[in-house]
């Protein structure tokens, strides 16, 4: 699955803030929408599944509309990116790359702005092109800077959350605010939900909408300090100078998808307890090209787990959006017979695929038992952030009975379009995805989404104490309900 949100802000600006300025012309323009939507209409199962046909030419009129002038790829990108309401996330515009860059230059400014008093016009020494928090750090500690003064002189709007189409302060669900200095909230939210297929899943919806508010706030309205806040459940005015950019920093994980495109380096870790026969391995992404690097690290877990003897195997989800299918191969660490999925699929670009049932066989039995313990048990922490190649895992763990689901319902709908296909646009040279096949389970699964054995909060994050998994095992021994939410 395509990733969903590639904000690279947690580590701290691990990304390029370069800036888009080519603008290309509308003849240009117009032959890399032809070529986009030429493609969903060839390609894509039902590109009418979500919208009626004349909902989703409306749509398409208004993109074409506004491909009467020159537009920078960034314009463009967010004019393409309305068709995003009428299809699934495996074909989407990826609008979540124009939103981080735009955040990202807004506080590359920022940095830029509050450096400038300690360094004048040496500032440009740096090179922005390829500014990363290293860079940054290591050229103010040659000047005998200290970064966290800048870092800490910098204010940002506190994280705001969208909670039934009104915006709150995160933790806040009495004051709704209705205006940011000057500017309606109504009109951000609406900006936002342009990008947003609300037929999706709701909770997942809400992650994205919630991350997506935040970078649209900062990065295109670009309002600063101080804050100038109407509420509307009070009729209350507040003026605020916010948080600083480290406090930012630290609470937009709390409601942001994880869902980043090279995340966070290491992207497999994990832990052992073996004195509670425990051990937890963090899988953050199912990316083909990080499959050698999956491979290599889960080859050592299970080698390690299997010498300790470890009885609770966790396998950590709960922060993966998907991608290929090798993760099969980490179910090897339990005993298992031939392991099948079952389900419908419809294609128009295989021959003979249409309507077919299919039991797929997606792993053979276990090659090597002699090290695994037969009372061996696998719990999978899941979210609604997982999706795409991590719910295809989950859904093989449950239709198989090879462990126990834990968290919140997926984020991927029971019928779900896949197998996307990557193309590039000729002109802008945008990437997208386009989904090629309609993969239906709803035979097998009768949720939504696919709903875990043990509903517990994840709160979306990648570390669980041992105490908290020692917890689940409890819940788990003692047959209880364990709804933490």
């Amino acid at each position: 699955m395509k990733t969903l949100f590639p904000l690279i802000l947690f580590s701290f600006l691990l990304g390029t803030a370069t800036a888009q300025t080519k603008l290309y012309k509308p003849k240009e323009l117009k032959e890399d929408a032809d070529q986009y939507f030429t493609f969903l209409s060839s390609t894509h199962p039902d590109q009418y599944y979500f919208c009626s046909a004349n909902e989703f030419n409306k749509i398409k009129n208004n993109i074409y509309s506004e491909l009467n002038k020159p537009l920078s790829k960034t314009d463009f990108i967010l004019t393409m990116a309305q068709i995003n309401s009428c299809i699934d996330a495996h074909s989407t515009i990826p609008v979540d790359s124009v939103l981080a860059e735009m955040l990202l230059k807004s506080i590359t400014k920022k940095m830029k702005e509050a450096a400038f008093p300690f360094l004048r016009d040496s500032i440009d020494a740096i090179s922005f092109q390829n500014f990363t928090i290293g860079s940054f750090n290591e050229f103010l500690k040659e000047r005998n800077i200290n970064a966290d003064s800048i870092m800490n002189s910098i204010y940002l709007l506190p994280i705001v959350e969208i909670r039934e189409n009104e915006l709150f302060f995160l933790g806040d669900s009495i004051n709704n605010i209705i205006e940011i200095n000057g500017i309606l909230t109504k009109t951000m939210l609406s900006e936002a939900n342009k990008y947003i297929n609300l037929k999706l899943n709701p909770k997942s919806n809400s992650y994205l909408l919630n991350q997506y508010i935040n970078a649209i706030i900062i990065g295109k309205y670009n309002i600063n300090s101080p804050f100038r806040i109407k509420f509307g459940s009070n009729k209350r005015e507040e003026t605020m100078k916010g948080i600083t950019l480290t406090e930012w920093r630290n609470e937009f994980p709390s409601i942001a998808l994880a869902s980043i495109s090279e995340y966070y380096n290491p992207l497999y870790t994990y832990e052992i307890y073996p004195a509670n026969s425990v051990a937890i391995f963090h899988i953050q992404t199912f990316v083909i090209k990080y499959r050698e690097d999956f491979l290599n690290q889960i080859e050592k877990f299970k080698k390690e787990v299997n010498k300790e003897g470890i009885k609770y195997i966790f396998y950590d989800l709960s922060m993966n959006v998907g991608g290929n299918h090798y993760g099969v191969e980490a179910l090897d660490i339990i005993k298992h017979d031939t392991v099948y999925l079952k389900y419908t699929k419809t294609s128009r670009i295989d021959a003979g695929i249409k309507n077919k049932r299919i039991k797929e066989i997606v792993l053979l039995p276990n090659p090597d038992n002699n090290n695994i313990p037969d009372d061996r048990i696998l719990f999978v922490l899941q979210s609604a952030i997982t999706a795409s190649g991590a719910d295809y895992f989950c859904r093989i763990v449950a239709e198989n009975k090879l462990g126990i689901l834990v968290g919140e319902p997926t984020g991927e709908l029971t019928k779900t379009f896949s197998y996307s296909k990557e193309f590039t646009m000729p002109n802008t040279g945008i990437h997208y995805n386009m989904a090629t096949t309609l993969v239906d389970y709803s035979d097998f699964f009768e949720s939504l989404t696919t709903p875990p054995d043990i509903y517990w909060d994840l709160k979306n994050i990648k570390e669980f104490t041992e105490q908290e998994l020692l917890n689940i095992i409890n819940c788990y021994k003692n047959r209880k309900t364990c709804i933490t939410e």
